[in-house]
């Protein structure tokens, strides 16, 4: 992706209150977590993998319960106490993707190794 494109892309996020992750398979795309280190926080369905991806910062529902999405969705927009809340989980987990956190994590995982 280009560098204009990025910062359109940058740009649509921080003008957009939550991100709705209407996906029903998932192989862990960055979409969302790129949404959610610009402080949105999201609606998903609870698949399987999105537990490992993203267990905070979004809210979960039973997998195609279309009716529930929607509730939750105008539920997070319109709770100002439950939008707070979210937004910080979901900056604190996209915090905990940044490359200084991993690069701290794999760096101590190969001291480990030469320790042996």
């Amino acid at each position: 992706m280009g560098i204009r494109k990025h910062f359109e892309k940058i740009i649509i996020f921080k003008s957009s209150r939550l991100v709705v992750y209407l996906v029903i398979y998932n192989s862990g795309g960055m979409v969302a977590c790129e949404a959610m280190s610009c402080g949105l926080p999201g609606v998903s369905f609870d698949l399987e993998a999105l537990k490992t991806y993203y267990p905070k910062g979004m809210i979960k529902v039973m997998c195609y319960d279309l009716d529930k999405f929607v509730d939750k969705v105008i539920q997070l927009m319109d709770d100002e106490a439950l939008y707070c809340y979210m937004k910080a989980d979901a900056l604190a987990w996209a915090n905990e993707w940044g490359w200084p956190k991993r690069c701290c994590k794999v760096l101590h995982k190969i001291e480990l190794l030469y320790r042996r």
